[in-house]
């Protein structure tokens, strides 16, 4: 979602699948298509690891 609440990309994924796992994927293709976002909001269910990969590689 962007700052008014409009959608910015949706991706399915299979119910055994952990956002946390989906967002790295979700992150590629959000840097490939739209590049002028450079700042992500994310719950406390996406920290950790996910934030250190983000940070190394987009």
């Amino acid at each position: 979602m962007d700052t008014l609440g409009l959608p910015v990309m949706i991706t399915v994924t299979p119910a055994d699948i952990q956002d946390r796992d989906a967002a790295r994927h979700v992150f590629r293709r959000l840097r490939l298509t739209q590049p002028q976002i450079t700042q992500v909001w994310v719950d406390r269910g996406h920290a950790g690891d996910l934030v250190d990969w983000a940070r190394d590689r987009l």
